[in-house]
């Protein structure tokens, strides 16, 4: 009777582990997505000719309120990254941009992935407005 209650108890262990082990299987494979609205603008796209999708996430923690950055080290990282965009930017064409923030506090699409083609204003518009938070 012991041997049974042993044989039993095996068992159901083994059986429980290899539950688990098919949960954690089916469950890792249902969390993963081709696109995300992320990535996918509302501009309309050419279709001769594919350009690339950009997607630049900045670092808006507090961190970049500090003013140590700059030939006088008194600029705020803020102010120069924002510099940065606006330069970058300006030169690009024919490259579909958006921009996303991250922080402590979490993050987010500011502007989704769009077509810019030579005219950054809006885009620039945007992330002139970013605050380290």
């Amino acid at each position: 009777m012991l041997n049974t209650n042993h044989s039993l108890r095996n068992f159901f262990l083994q059986l429980k582990q290899a539950a688990l082990a098919a949960l954690l299987i089916f469950a890792s494979s249902s969390g993963q997505a081709d696109d995300t609205d992320i990535y996918m603008g509302t501009g309309t796209s050419d279709a001769a000719e594919t350009h690339p999708n950009v997607l630049f996430i900045l670092d808006t923690s507090g961190s970049m309120n500090s003013r140590d950055a700059g030939a006088n080290r008194r600029t705020s990282r803020m102010k120069v990254l924002k510099e940065a965009m606006d330069d970058l930017l300006t030169t690009l064409d024919n490259v579909n941009v958006g921009i996303s923030r991250f922080s402590n506090s979490g993050g987010s699409v500011i502007f989704p992935i769009s077509p810019i083609n030579g005219n950054a204003n809006l885009v620039i518009g945007e992330s002139s407005t970013i605050q380290a938070l």
